[in-house]
């Protein structure tokens, strides 16, 4: 069933967890989760917390497309986006 998923995307690998009972779908080229992931997760909304941090994806996403991570100001600014992920989940945990 998990193979499915990749083939419907077109894109990514599926990973099986040898010690735990997860398995990962890995999309590692820019342009997939651009095009295909982006899309996909805007039509089908993020509920709770995980809103956040893809939110977070989404702008480094668009200074990436931009150009911006060539800039010394783009680079600095998508590393502190990168910082504040997940960060604010356990603050707001708190």
């Amino acid at each position: 069933m998990f193979n499915r998923i990749n083939k419907v995307l077109e894109c990514g690998n599926i990973y099986k967890h040898s010690k735990r009972n997860n398995i990962k779908l890995i999309i590692s080229n820019y342009k997939d989760n651009y095009y295909k992931m982006i899309p996909l997760f805007n039509k089908h909304k993020i509920i709770g917390i995980k809103l956040l941090n893809y939110l977070d994806f989404c702008k480094v996403a668009e200074l990436i497309n931009k150009k911006y991570l060539f800039t010394k100001e783009g680079l600095e600014n998508i590393r502190k986006i990168k910082s504040n992920m997940n960060r604010n989940i356990i603050d707001i945990i708190k």
